[in-house]
């Protein structure tokens, strides 16, 4: 019976991964991805052909991958919490590694780019194509490249830090 379950439990992924990654709307893309077990915020945008990876065998699967409040994932991105390369070349012989992955708030993750655990801060954007692998990125940051790096601080667009005599607009 416990066989049975693992497997129904299996097909339901699938199937739901199916949903979140070929979906035309984007609230059912957001939906399933949460029905997957990805932690979401409120008024989060999933382009068409994102695929958000939740490795139900990492070891703290319901917290791999957090996603905070109004944050853009855009076209044809990849965002993974593990990695099975090794795993898989060596036969089985080295483990598969996972690591967590956390989107902070507002922040846009431009189409076509590749995420595998790291951490983005607050208000940052993810440049079109950049591979993100591994690191901490601070609030308000352009990253960009392969590898991906801070090529810019954005924290001048920062309201808190504007001169609040100065006209906004």
């Amino acid at each position: 019976m416990a066989d049975l379950a693992k497997a129904v439990r299996k097909q339901r992924l699938r199937v739901l991964s199916s949903v979140a990654l070929a979906s035309p709307t984007m609230g059912l893309r957001v939906w399933s991805n949460r029905a997957k077990g990805v932690r979401m915020g409120k008024n989060v945008w999933i382009g068409p052909l994102v695929f958000l990876d939740i490795h139900h065998s990492h070891p703290d699967a319901a917290d791999s991958l957090v996603i905070g409040d109004h944050t853009a994932i855009g076209h044809g991105c990849s965002l993974f919490t593990h990695d099975s390369l090794f795993w898989q070349i060596t036969g089985g012989a080295e483990p598969v590694r996972y690591r967590r992955l956390v989107l902070g708030s507002y922040v846009n993750v431009s189409p076509h780019s590749f995420l595998y655990g790291c951490t983005i801060g607050d208000h940052s954007v993810v440049a079109p194509g950049s591979v993100v692998v591994g690191g901490t990125y601070p609030a308000w940051s352009l990253i960009s490249g392969n590898p991906a790096k801070v090529v810019r601080d954005l924290s001048d667009r920062d309201p808190g830090r504007r001169d609040p005599g100065r006209k906004q607009g």
